[in-house]
């Protein structure tokens, strides 16, 4: 198995692009109503996009109190060498989404409301379909 692309050192600024490169992975922007991350709460701060430093808390469930993410992420099964690449977005210093875990409540979009829905896409997942032939014996 081959090494991934590097993730930036630096935090990446998220301008509203559509797509954005992270480590080998592409991120994907995509606009909606009522779900994903409030695109008003998003306008209020700085966006940007980073790995952990340690110490982030989410709550994806409001019905659950504001964890740890370390905790999350060994309860969602996330490998410890995938756990410091996966990409969060923050507004200003807050958490407002991590890959694989969701949004947190106090960025969640309300119904109605503008929002963005953000999915990664590994290169695997990016590559088009490759139908193969069988080949078969005459019998």
């Amino acid at each position: 198995v081959g090494r991934r692309p590097p993730i930036p050192a630096v935090p990446l600024t998220w301008h509203g692009e559509a797509e954005l490169a992270w480590g080998g992975d592409r991120l994907s922007f995509v606009a909606t109503v009522g779900s994903g991350i409030s695109r008003r709460l998003l306008g209020a701060d700085a966006v940007c996009l980073r790995t952990r430093m340690g110490g982030e808390g989410l709550q994806p469930d409001p019905r659950r109190p504001r964890r740890a993410l370390r905790k999350l992420l060994q309860e969602a099964g996330v490998p410890p060498w995938e756990r410091d690449r996966l990409p969060l977005l923050c507004c200003g210093e807050r958490v407002a989404w991590v890959a694989g875990l969701g949004v947190d409540v106090a960025f969640a979009c309300a119904p109605g409301e503008g929002g963005v829905v953000v999915t990664v896409q590994r290169p695997a997942e990016r590559a088009p379909a490759v139908e193969l032939e069988s080949s078969q014996e005459p019998g």
